[in-house]
């Protein structure tokens, strides 16, 4: 991984270099392992992407899709892709070329030393450099596995707005209309976003761009039934040009037997398994739903 982030730095121009030279000699470099973004790529390679972190950017780290990337065929050959933009590949080596240009260079002390402060976080497995004894034992146990990263009932409790940014990402890579796809581009390139009633139906909540517009997207709360033991579910859509809701995205697992909507536990399951906490990091949101 080291070895990767260094042939990187050599070969491409903006955030591999960006990403290398900001490297802190003490901390190191963080590769997050995740399946976010890899549905864009052109190369998915086995389904799971590396990105390269700097660890000293810690927990002020923008979203996964600010830092470059690479995959990985079942051959070892890489697949690297800059920041943010996963429609080319910039080039396709084998493993072995990687090493030995490392070591043409000169740099095998470097890179081993480098290698010595890489933290692997596992955002699929939620586990960091590898399961601990404790999580393996709670694995065999079949109890749950937290990290640092994953989204909790504690952190949906002392976060603020949490629940609205698990909410907004889910629509965000769940989008079926032009309307969502267009908010999850503003979203990825920092765009800030916020939240308000929809006249006196408070169970819309309109979204609306930083310079006031609205994005023409709308999330719908539609309350449980505790008595059936049917939860709180979401609905998210857009709006015609009358204002009125044109389009449903549902859980079609869940509309057969009546259920309609997405559930909190399964919005916060799916972020879970594509970016937990630090996925949530780069939605700017603003105002609770």
């Amino acid at each position: 991984m080291a070895a990767i982030a260094f042939y990187g730095s050599r070969h491409f121009d903006d955030s591999f270099v960006t990403m290398y030279d900001s490297l802190d000699t003490k901390a190191g470099l963080t590769v997050d392992v995740s399946t976010e973004n890899v549905a864009d790529m052109v190369k998915p390679g086995t389904g799971v992407a590396y990105y390269l972190q700097p660890t000293s950017d810690g927990t002020n780290a923008p979203g996964l899709f600010s830092y470059p990337c690479y995959t990985l065929e079942n051959d070892k050959t890489v697949n690297f892709y800059q920041a943010n933009d996963y429609d080319r590949v910039l080039k396709t080596t084998n493993l072995k070329t990687v090493v030995a240009y490392v070591n043409r260079q000169g740099k095998a002390n470097e890179i081993n030393k480098l290698a010595s402060q890489v933290t692997v976080d596992d955002q699929i497995n939620h586990t960091k450099d590898g399961p601990s004894t404790q999580e393996k034992q709670a694995r065999q146990n079949g109890t749950p596995v937290t990290s640092n990263n994953k989204i909790t009932a504690h952190y949906l409790e002392n976060s603020e707005n949490a629940l609205t940014k698990v909410a907004v990402y889910y629509g965000l890579m769940n989008g079926i209309t032009p309307d969502w796809e267009n908010l999850k581009a503003y979203v990825q390139k920092g765009g800030h976003i916020y939240f308000d009633e929809d006249g006196d139906q408070e169970e819309r909540g309109l979204i609306f761009l930083d310079d006031g517009s609205n994005s023409g997207c709308a999330l719908i709360f539609g309350a449980g039934n505790p008595a059936s033991g049917s939860p709180d579910r979401y609905f998210f859509s857009h709006l015609g040009s009358d204002g009125t809701v044109v389009d449903f995205m549902e859980n079609k697992d869940d509309v057969g037997a009546g259920n309609a909507g997405t559930s909190a536990d399964a919005m916060v399951d799916f972020c879970n398994h594509h970016g937990g906490q630090r996925a949530l990091a780069q939605v700017d949101v603003s105002g609770s739903y």
